[in-house]
């Protein structure tokens, strides 16, 4: 494998920067130790010994992981209705509710779509929220040369915005 520096990605919350690294380490273990593959299944297993690297990562309060676990399906609720406006030719379908959280610090919040889009405070929130998305797939995917053209659109439309 090529040598490489491990950094913390961008909106990950649950490591800092000084974990990205014991943590990539780990992974990177138990990748090859399990033939070249990774499987959720397989690092909780590991997880679970309270002497492994990786087990102050997980929340091993079960009332505190079905609470969190409760509130990432609330969010998968959220996200998993759409609109298509009867008038719209295209059909195009839109999520029906959006994340409109100011920072990292504040609780989550959603409005409707098309309040959110109305109201220029929300509507710089959801703008500055693709971008960052973007960002992030440009960052995640940016050693796929097919994708060089999305990549000079989505540049050419930051300069319009």
């Amino acid at each position: 494998m090529d040598e490489v520096e491990i950094h913390k990605g961008k909106g990950v919350r649950i490591i800092n920067e000084s974990d990205a690294g014991l943590v990539g380490q780990e992974l990177s273990q138990i990748y090859e130790e399990e033939g070249r593959k990774l499987l959720p299944e397989t690092i909780v297993a590991r997880a679970t010994d309270k002497t492994h690297a990786l087990h102050r990562f997980f929340t091993w309060d079960n009332k505190e992981a079905g609470r969190l676990h409760r509130l990432r399906e609330a969010r998968k609720l959220i996200a998993s209705v759409t609109i298509t406006r009867i008038e719209d030719p295209r059909g195009t379908s839109v999520r029906m509710f959006v994340n409109v959280t100011r920072n990292e610090t504040e609780p989550q919040r959603y409005i409707n779509t098309q309040h959110a889009l109305e109201n220029p405070e929300t509507r710089a929130i959801v703008l500055n929220r693709v971008n960052q998305e973007l960002a992030s797939l440009r960052r995640k995917h940016s050693n796929l040369h097919e994708l060089a053209t999305v990549w000079d659109a989505v540049d050419q439309l930051a300069t319009v915005a």
